[in-house]
């Protein structure tokens, strides 16, 4: 969680993580990650974990309720670890 809140200081590292996003309507997305010396994407579903209660994602997220990069980027980095 500390690296992801350092990338809200860096917008221009952030917009490189997400590759394509243009099918979240389609349920899923493209993050890449910097692993080993190369960029490596990992196609992700974007069914995240949810409080239907109090309308928020249950682990990772903003203070903004809308925005989703961060259970994203955290779902991805689970498909990394494989988890």
């Amino acid at each position: 969680m500390n690296a992801i809140g350092i990338l809200t200081s860096r917008p221009e590292i952030l917009d490189q993580l997400f590759v394509t996003i243009d099918y979240l309507d389609n349920g899923f997305a493209t993050i890449q990650f910097f692993i080993n010396g190369s960029w490596n994407q990992y196609i992700i579903d974007t069914k995240i974990p949810w409080d239907h209660k109090l309308q928020i994602p249950l682990f990772g997220r903003t203070k903004n309720r809308k925005e989703l990069w961060v259970p994203l980027l955290e779902r991805a980095y689970a498909k990394v670890k494989g988890n």
